[in-house]
């Protein structure tokens, strides 16, 4: 895999990229339902490009609390579609909730009951690091006879979370 990633969509607040066959997510603001497709359709890709290799997906919640954490009803709705009709050869969906404390143990805990409620094949996790996450996707990967460096992924993570740290914020009015 190395350290290379194609950049899918980026904007001031998400990016969302692909390394080897895994999609990654980065996020300090909430996703919405478009980002979900694009998501979608990169995995769609990736088994027609690769059908008899393992794909995953990576989701990192990186914010203030509540910004990226607090998902409408819709982006629900589709992230639950995604898991429904994930490609067969999905080793796994790991999700990094950047935060400490208190609240954000009990927002893992909220995530991981929302995945479990999912009802799908797929394994999935939530973390609080993203060292955590990519250990536990290469570990999910080498189940299944299959190869994904961890470090590789959390140093492509990396990069993805300094480059959202760099961009301008945009500005509003109200």
């Amino acid at each position: 895999m190395g350290t290379q990633h194609r950049i899918l969509y980026s904007d001031e607040s998400r990016t969302i990229a692909v390394t080897g066959t895994v999609i990654i997510l980065v996020a300090t603001r909430a996703v919405t339902p478009e980002h979900v497709r694009i998501i979608s359709d990169a995995l769609a890709e990736l088994t027609s490009a690769q059908p008899s290799r393992g794909i995953a997906y990576v989701h990192v919640i990186d914010s203030r609390p509540g910004d990226s954490r607090k998902q409408s009803d819709d982006t629900r709705r589709a992230f639950i579609e995604l898991a429904r009709t994930a490609p067969p050869l999905t080793r796994g969906v790991g999700v990094a909730l950047l935060a400490e404390g208190f609240v954000a143990a009990a927002m893992r805990g909220i995530v991981s009951a929302a995945m479990t409620a999912f009802r799908t094949r797929i394994p999935m996790t939530v973390c609080s690091s993203v060292d955590e996450t990519c250990q536990w996707i290469e570990r999910m990967f080498h189940n299944a006879g299959e190869s994904v460096s961890g470090a590789d992924l959390s140093r492509v993570i990396e990069a993805m979370r300094a480059s959202l740290r760099q961009a301008p914020v945009a500005m509003t009015t109200a």
